[in-house]
C-alpha cells in the first residue's frame, strides 16, 4: 500500500508542477516541449551534416560528368574606386579634341582620364581638354597649372577626389 501511496502522491505533484498547455509523460510516449526542440534541433544538425557532403560531391561529379556547375558570381572587369590626393602630373592626349581624355597622376598611381570626362570643380564644370586651354598664361595649352609637375612650380597645390 505505501508503494501505491508513493507512486500516486509522485504523480500528483507531477501533475500539478506540469503546464497546463503541456503533455504530460504518458502512454502516448510524447515529451515536453523542450525535448521536442531539442529533438527537432538535433535532426536539422544531422540533415544539414548529411546533405552538406552530398552536395558537395554531386557538385564535384557534375563538373568530372561534363554537366553544366553552378555559376559563381564575378568581380566586374572595371569597378570603382576613389582616389584622393595632390596631382603631381597631368597629360592631354589630344589637344584639338574638345573631348579628349589623358591620364592623370595621384599619389603615385597614373590615372587613365577617358574621353568625355567633365571635371567638376568649385565654381565650373570643364572638360578635361578645356583644364589645358584655360590655363593661365605661363602653363599654356600643354599643362593645367595644377599639377605639382608643371613649370613653373604652382604657388599651392591642388587636391583631385
Amino acid at each position: 500500500m505505501e508503494r501505491g501511496k508513493a507512486m500516486s502522491s509522485h504523480l500528483y505533484l507531477r501533475r500539478r508542477l506540469a503546464p497546463r498547455n503541456e503533455k504530460r509523460v504518458g502512454a502516448s510516449g510524447q515529451g515536453s516541449r523542450s525535448r521536442r526542440r531539442l529533438w527537432s534541433v538535433l535532426a536539422v544538425v544531422a540533415l544539414v551534416g548529411a546533405v552538406t557532403p552530398a552536395l558537395a560531391s554531386s557538385v564535384a561529379s557534375a563538373a568530372i560528368a561534363g554537366q553544366a556547375a553552378p555559376v559563381l558570381p564575378t568581380v566586374a572587369s572595371s569597378t570603382q574606386f576613389d582616389i584622393t590626393g595632390f596631382i603631381q602630373s597631368a597629360t592631354l592626349d589630344t589637344a584639338g579634341d574638345t573631348h579628349s581624355g589623358g591620364t592623370l597622376t595621384v599619389n603615385g598611381h597614373q590615372v587613365v582620364i577617358p574621353r568625355e570626362t567633365v571635371v567638376i570643380l568649385p565654381a565650373n564644370a570643364l572638360t578635361w581638354q578645356e583644364l589645358f586651354t584655360h590655363a593661365p598664361s605661363p602653363y599654356g595649352p600643354t599643362q593645367t597649372g595644377m599639377a605639382l609637375n608643371d613649370t613653373p612650380t604652382p604657388l599651392t597645390t591642388y587636391e583631385v577626389h
